[in-house]
Order: C-alpha cells, then sequence, then structure tokens
C-alpha cells in the first residue's frame, strides 16, 4: 500500500512539473510579443519577396542605358527607402503580428527593388558600352550614309 502510494505522489509530481512545463513553452510561444513579431515579420518578408519588380528594372536600364550607367545610382538610390505597403494584412492576427508583417513586406519589397534596379542598371550600361563599342570601332555607318540610304 505505501508504495503505492509512494508512486502516486512520484506520478503526481512530474505531471505538476510536465504539466508547468507545457505551460512555459505554450505561454512563449504562444503569448510573447517578440514572438509574434518575429513570426510576423518573415510572413511579410516571404510575401514581399513574390511581388513583381519589372517596372524598377526597367527604371535603372533606362537610366543606366540613356546617360552611359550615371542614371542607373539615382534609381537605385530612389529604391533604398521607398518599401511597399502590403495590400492584404492577415485578419484575426495580434497586433505585433501585423507590425511585424507590414515591416517585414517594407523590408522585402525594398530589397527586391533594389536588385531589380541594380540589375537593370547593369544590363543598361553593357548595353550602352557595347553600343559606344561598335559606333567608335569603326565598322558602323555613319549617321549621314544610314541617312541617305534611307531616304534615297
Amino acid at each position: 500500500m505505501q508504495t503505492t502510494f509512494q508512486a502516486i505522489k512520484l506520478l503526481t509530481v512530474f505531471m505538476l512539473a510536465a504539466s508547468m512545463l507545457h505551460s512555459q513553452i505554450y505561454y512563449r510561444t504562444e503569448q510573447d510579443p517578440a514572438t509574434k513579431y518575429a513570426l510576423g515579420y518573415e510572413d511579410g518578408k516571404s510575401a514581399g519577396h513574390d511581388v513583381s519588380q519589372v517596372s524598377w528594372a526597367l527604371r535603372g536600364f533606362g537610366c543606366a542605358f540613356l546617360t552611359c550607367g550615371f542614371g542607373g545610382c539615382v534609381v537605385w538610390s530612389q529604391t533604398r527607402n521607398s518599401g511597399d505597403a502590403p495590400t492584404e494584412i492577415p485578419l484575426g492576427k495580434d497586433p505585433e503580428y501585423i507590425t511585424g508583417y507590414i515591416e517585414g513586406y517594407r523590408a522585402a519589397t525594398r530589397s527586391t527593388k533594389q536588385t531589380a534596379a541594380i540589375t537593370g542598371c547593369i544590363i543598361g550600361t553593357i548595353l550602352d558600352a557595347a553600343i559606344i563599342g561598335v559606333l567608335t570601332s569603326g565598322y558602323a555607318r555613319t549617321f549621314k550614309e544610314v541617312w541617305d540610304d534611307i531616304w534615297n
């Protein structure tokens, strides 16, 4: 009888300890504002990376091509402070999660814009250098020769 009583006491102590540990883990993962913010930030970053930034690549290409590479720096500098706000915000989440989601989304779109703008700038500069190289190499005809061929 005494061993049964000791076994019940021991089992009760272990169950109580397991219950306290479970509540600590649950409280840490479900109730901690920093954890909610971090989860929202990661979700926002993954949603922000899915946004297409073709227009920024075209802006970088156009400015770099028209200004022999220097205009791409202007476009890239515009992207540094221009993160987009998300068009859809998850409903039913905590304010910390939503704040993290918005900030993560803005950081991701800013990063994607910078990458797209610098890629367009590099392509525009390379194309500009290739055209200048062909024009100065002596293989290209003069503008007057091309004009005369078109209108004669």
